[in-house]
C-alpha cells in the first residue's frame, strides 16, 4: 500500500484553521450587510407611515376648513396629545390673478410642522369667510 505524504499542518480529515477563519469572516460580513439592510428597511417603513399620517391629517384639516368657516383666530394649532409635536398653520390671502384680486376667493396654504421642520405644505382655494356668519347651519336659522 502506498501512502501519500501529507504536508505539515494539514490533516486528511478536515480544514485548516486559516480556511475556517476566512469562511467565518465572509459569513460575518454577509450577516452585517443583511442586518443593515433590514434596519434601513424599518426606517423607510417608519418614515413612510409618518408621511402618510401627516398627509391624512392635512387633508382632514382642509376638509374641516371647507365645512366650517375659518377665521383669523384659528390660524395656528396642534393635533392634541394623540399627535404630540405636530402643529398646523394656515396662511390665507385673497386670490390674485394678473395682479387683479378675485372677489370672495382666498388662497389658503396649510403647513404641518414637527418642531421647526416642515412636514407638508398644501395650498387650496376657499371662499372668503363671511364674518357675519358664525356657527353651523342650524344655529344660523
Amino acid at each position: 500500500m502506498i501512502m501519500k505524504k501529507i504536508p505539515r499542518g494539514m490533516s486528511p480529515q478536515g480544514f485548516m484553521l486559516l480556511e475556517v477563519m476566512i469562511s467565518l469572516s465572509i459569513l460575518s460580513l454577509g450577516m452585517v450587510i443583511v442586518i443593515q439592510s433590514y434596519a434601513g428597511s424599518l426606517r423607510a417603513i417608519r418614515r413612510s407611515r409618518d408621511i402618510t399620517r401627516v398627509v391624512f391629517l392635512a387633508e382632514q384639516k382642509l376638509e374641516e376648513l371647507r365645512r366650517e368657516s375659518y377665521s383669523a383666530e384659528e390660524l395656528e394649532g396642534n393635533f392634541g396629545e394623540e399627535y404630540p409635536g405636530l402643529e398646523w398653520r394656515i396662511d390665507s390671502a385673497p386670490l390674485e390673478i394678473d395682479e387683479e384680486e378675485i372677489e370672495n376667493l382666498n388662497k389658503v396654504t396649510l403647513t404641518l410642522l414637527r418642531g421647526e421642520r416642515q412636514m407638508v405644505k398644501i395650498a387650496t382655494y376657499l371662499p372668503t369667510p363671511d364674518e357675519n356668519v358664525t356657527g353651523t347651519e342650524n344655529e344660523r336659522e
